[in-house]
């Protein structure tokens, strides 16, 4: 399975369209672009930022949750949250993270 495009990944007004937010990777290049408006003036709405935001936050968060993933994993039997470690498992693997 090919891996995701580095972090740090960057939310940035677009240039192009009065209803898009531009997510960037670190080298500046294009990750996606979020439209989401109001359906009548075009304008940016609070979600379309949330969205993005997620979005760029997205290396960060695989990144921790695989940690997360590794530290419950470690853990003897009567610490280990099983059902923690499957819903990190499950988070991970639906995004495409390689465990």
């Amino acid at each position: 399975m090919p891996k995701h495009t580095p972090g740090p990944w960057l939310v940035t007004r677009d240039s192009r369209s009065p209803c898009a937010i531009e997510a960037k990777g670190g080298d500046g290049g294009a990750l996606a672009l979020v439209y989401l408006t109001d359906g009548k003036t075009r304008k940016r709405t609070p979600e379309a930022r949330a969205n993005a935001l997620l979005m760029a936050g997205a290396p960060a968060l695989a990144e921790a949750a695989l940690q997360a993933l590794c530290d419950y994993e470690s853990m003897s039997a009567p610490y280990q949250n099983v059902a923690v470690v499957e819903a990190l498992r499950k988070a991970l693997t639906d995004a495409g993270v390689a465990l």
